[in-house]
């Protein structure tokens, strides 16, 4: 047996084999046959982007849809999914789609890519979409005393202090 790997010329291509023979066999040619060489199905990829509204803040996750289509069926395999600052997932496809999650370690405008790897009667295809990742708000706080209890101990007697602590903006 022998295993080949298809090139780039398509249509019918002959197959023969030979033996040349030793001491013991005569030399032999086979009756030919072909192999027909396709080209892969083009394969289009789309990315949505969802559990996010509007944008997500530093530390959220979030997750990627992405559907592969052809018009010559149903793509298999895997999509890898990368953001940048952010790790990767990978999706094994089911009927075209699949979604993973992704976590937003870092603020400021991301791209998120999705990369069809493409198998043996697809080609490869990928797609891109935004993603805007906005720093945590920080609200400002005012810590006051409120009091002190008891107002006067001596040496190695407790003592409590009580505090208060709000929102500086009201809310």
């Amino acid at each position: 047996n022998c295993v080949f790997t298809a090139g780039t010329n398509l249509g019918s291509i002959p197959v023969s084999g030979s033996y040349s023979g030793d001491q013991s066999f005569n030399a032999a040619i086979s009756a030919g046959t072909s192999i027909n060489v396709v080209a892969s199905a083009p394969t289009s990829t789309t990315i949505v982007i969802t559990g996010i509204s509007p944008s997500p803040t530093v530390g959220q996750s979030f997750s990627v849809s992405v559907r592969v289509s052809s018009s010559s069926g149903t793509p298999t395999g895997r999509v890898l999914i990368s953001m940048e600052g952010s790790g990767s997932c990978s999706i094994l496809l089911s009927g075209g789609s699949g979604s993973c999650s992704l976590n937003t370690p870092i603020a400021g405008s991301k791209t998120v890519t999705a990369t069809y790897q493409g198998e043996a009667s697809w080609t490869s295809s990928l797609a891109s979409a935004s993603l805007t990742v906005s720093p945590i708000v920080e609200k400002p706080t005012l810590t006051t005393i409120t009091s002190v209890s008891p107002v006067q101990v001596t040496v190695g007697q407790p003592y409590t202090v009580f505090v208060s602590v709000t929102s500086a903006t009201g809310s």
